[in-house]
């Protein structure tokens, strides 16, 4: 009786040990094919990133834009060895190139310079810059800039420096609420990809006018019943976000006035069950937050989060976080760069 004893403890034990060995196996596997992607990205993947700065942030006709691009890589920030040129173009609001300049990078910037056409129309232009090499990914991330272009007309005899009264008398500013070119348009981003019900929710807004203009608006979104839920605003380049938990059996849309009447955006469908993740940036550290639908749903989760090609933090859910956890990650042991967070179900 005492071997068999023994025998069926060391059966349990050894029970035990394989499926922390599995659990264990599965958990480095995981983070190995992880860590072999990041490593694939940061040698062949790479983005290029770019950036341009201009001498004055709007012109006139007949004037000259002088400008600089910047091209590096974009997980060392370095000089990037991908591309040798770089592309500048002025674009008009239909979205025509007025003018392009092809310019040679020698370190990791070229100068140059636009000369805008005495007859040209009065509007908000672009300056667009971009290599080639980034126009091989599905969405490319090119560099824009807002340029306005104003017109000095000769009976005027305005002066550089009385453009921006002359502007302000005209109305010619930012696209203001009384400005909006035709019926706005509101994208939503829900953070983590998508919303949960029963689960505290962000969704960044885009808000833009027919012309693709941001537009700083005032709404709130409202159930099925048309009962306020919680108000949002965007700001001056139409960007803007909201918090709210969306509940079973309830439908949403964003609500805002335009021109006296009431436009109905409805909202993402929200996931009957599953996960969200949150990051708040809290200056000195980054507060991470995901939560579940079920009970013990985080048990097996991988949370990894990576910065620039490398892995900065990782996490295994384990039964004690029960439905929800949060931790922080300092900022400062981080380097500059947009992190990102990615939650797997081992």
């Amino acid at each position: 009786m005492k071997k068999i004893g023994v025998y069926t403890i060391l059966g349990i034990i050894a029970g035990f040990s394989i499926l922390s060995f599995t659990n264990l196996s599965q958990e480095y596997l995981l983070l190995q094919r992880v860590k072999a992607i990041l490593t694939d990205y940061g040698r062949n993947l790479a983005p290029e990133k770019i950036y341009l700065h201009t001498d004055k942030d709007f012109y006139t006709n007949g004037e000259t834009i002088w400008f600089k691009t910047y091209l590096v890589d974009g997980i060392s920030h370095d000089r990037s060895d991908k591309s040798k040129v770089v592309y500048v173009e002025l674009v008009n609001a239909q979205d025509s190139v007025i003018v392009q300049r092809k310019l040679f990078v020698d370190d990791i910037g070229a100068s140059g310079d636009i000369q805008i056409d005495d007859n040209i129309i009065q509007g908000e232009y672009t300056l667009r810059s971009y290599t080639k090499y980034m126009l091989n990914d599905a969405d490319p991330v090119v560099f824009e800039k807002s340029i306005p272009i104003f017109v000095q007309e000769v009976r005027t005899g305005l002066s550089a420096e009385q453009i921006p009264l002359a502007k302000s008398l005209r109305g010619f500013d930012r696209v203001k609420h009384d400005d909006v070119a035709g019926r706005p348009n509101i994208k939503f981003f829900p953070e983590g990809g998508h919303l949960v019900k029963d689960l505290p929710g962000t969704m960044g807004l885009e808000i833009l006018d027919a012309k693709g203009n941001g537009v700083a608006l005032k709404g709130y979104i409202k159930n099925s019943k048309d009962e306020i839920v919680e108000p949002f605003e965007s700001f001056e380049f139409g960007l803007g976000s909201v918090g709210f938990v969306p509940l079973q059996g309830e439908n949403y849309y964003a609500s805002v006035i335009f021109n006296g009447n009431e436009l109905k955006f409805p909202l993402p469908q929200a996931q009957p069950s599953g996960y969200v993740l949150s990051l708040k940036n809290r200056e000195d550290h980054v507060l991470v937050q995901v939560a579940s639908t079920t009970e013990n749903g985080l048990e097996g989760t991988l949370l990894v989060g990576h910065l620039r090609g490398d892995l900065i933090f990782k996490r295994i859910g384990s039964s004690e976080d029960n439905a929800s956890y949060a931790t922080k990650i300092y900022t400062e042991e981080l380097q500059d760069g947009v992190a990102q967070f990615w939650t797997y179900y081992i």
